[in-house]
């Protein structure tokens, strides 16, 4: 890997979007051997996350 990149997920939460969009780019620009796509997932209360999950107030 030469490069990473954090994509940030808005108020949606969809980080898994984020994600796809961002590999498509890298792909179409011929980056995506060496670049390394990091696409965390904030959850909230909203979310029912587990109780050993991270989650923001």
């Amino acid at each position: 890997m030469t490069r990473a990149v954090v994509v940030v997920h808005g108020t949606g939460r969809n980080a898994d979007e984020y994600y796809d969009s961002m590999l498509r780019t890298a792909t179409d620009a011929g980056a995506e051997r060496d670049t390394v796509i990091i696409a965390p997932r904030f959850q909230t209360d909203e979310d029912s996350p587990a109780d050993s999950d991270a989650c923001s107030a």
